[in-house]
């Protein structure tokens, strides 16, 4: 109920019937309901909805999500329906859609129940984006599952230093980068500075980056050659959808080259490693935290180098590629190494890690274990690193 509330209607008496008889013809009610309770529910309906909008119109700086939960309260408080299994309005989608559908957009004391109804429906793109973003697609690229609220944080805050990270170099990008439809990506992507933490402009943060780091990456393939040469070229991200890409499918096939480093790739498919042809992977001088292996990397691979980034842990899938020869992982955060390491007959670089121990059978063990750090020297030297990268 309405608890007493004898406020008057702000809105015109002919918009307020239009609307009611529009709700009459509406299927909002079990057929088994009796015209009057049809009647006291719609009545209901009407006047909450006048009600809050007079609440938001005197409350200017109100949330429209909490009056969207109000009429939401309202609405129910007279009807049979159990309210504590409706968590939001999106339990009656019709009523949601009618009522965006049937708010007059001329009347101007519409207006907070216009930007209730917006809210209604960025909660309902809210679910859909939500399911996007934890898509096994988008997974791949993210590294990132979405599903509370500090979650959602989290990934903001990577996809933010991403877009600083363009802000920052655009002049530089705009030169490098002739081509028009990697200037409207970066422009598209810049335009995504400080947008709201919602699973939309998430799922648009990750779609705009992606293109723009595609755009980039496209204008360095040569279709007639087997490498692909991306060295300090302001990539954040390869995104995997270009693998996949049948214009391009044919190149990776043979592809046997690839050269990412010098960049700030926070994040690295394990397709890379993958690809039908590929022997060498330069992935040095990134900011890469881990690789995720859905399956080993192909049986060709033989030069893999992933120094001066950011690794804490060992990826043990390489020790599984049978030609491999050479590996580099110096200059990481690495705090330990499996022991079957010792029985692989391969070159490897460990130095300037965070080992504080190394099996005996390591060759120049003891200057290998002079270059080690703490976890805590290593990190402040990534940081004074990172300021010079950034002064440039």
């Amino acid at each position: 109920m309405l608890n007493g509330s004898k406020r008057t209607p702000k809105h015109s008496p002919n918009i307020l019937e239009e609307l009611f008889e529009k709700f009459k013809r509406l299927s909002l009610f079990t057929p088994d309901t009796s015209d009057a309770s049809q009647l006291s529910t719609s009545d209901t309906l009407l006047r909450s909805s006048t009600v809050a909008s007079e609440d938001f119109s005197s409350h200017s700086s109100a949330d429209p999500s909490t009056i969207s939960a109000e009429i939401t309260s309202k609405f129910y408080s007279d009807d049979s329906t159990d309210t504590s299994k409706l968590s939001s309005p999106f339990e009656c989608p019709e009523l949601r859609l009618h009522i965006l559908n049937s708010v007059p957009a001329e009347e101007e004391n519409y207006l907070p129940l216009r930007l209730v109804c917006r809210q209604w429906r960025q909660d309902t793109d809210e679910r859909v984006y939500l399911q996007l973003l934890n898509t096994p697609a988008v997974l791949e690229e993210t590294k990132q599952k979405v599903v509370s609220g500090a979650d959602k944080d989290v990934l903001y805050q990577r996809q933010q230093d991403e877009i600083n990270f363009f802000v920052q170099h655009q002049v530089a990008i705009r030169s490098d980068y002739g081509c028009a439809h990697t200037h409207r990506a970066l422009a598209n992507v810049i335009m995504l500075s400080r947008c709201p933490i919602t699973a939309f402009h998430l799922y648009q943060c990750h779609k705009a980056l992606n293109m723009l780091n595609m755009r980039m990456i496209q204008t360095k393939i040569d279709l007639k050659k087997q490498t692909l040469i991306c060295n300090e070229v302001f990539l954040t991200r390869f995104p995997v959808a270009l693998l996949r890409d049948p214009v391009y499918l044919s190149f990776f096939d043979k592809l046997k080259t690839l050269n990412i480093s010098n960049n700030s790739l926070r994040s690295l498919s394990s397709f890379i490693f993958q690809l039908p042809c590929i022997e060498r992977v330069l992935v040095s001088h990134n900011e890469i935290e881990r690789v995720d292996f859905n399956k080993p990397p192909a049986k060709t691979l033989l030069w893999v180098d992933l120094h001066a980034n950011r690794l804490k842990a060992f990826p043990q899938e390489f020790l599984g590629s049978e030609k491999l020869s050479y590996l580099n992982l110096g200059h990481n955060y690495l705090l330990e190494v499996p022991e079957i390491l010792w029985g692989k007959k391969f070159t490897i670089d460990l130095s300037h890690n965070c080992l504080t121990n190394i099996d005996a059978r390591c060759p120049d063990r003891k200057k290998v274990l002079a270059t080690q750090k703490t976890l805590e020297q290593a990190l402040a030297d990534t940081k004074k690193t990172t300021k010079r990268r950034c002064s440039l």
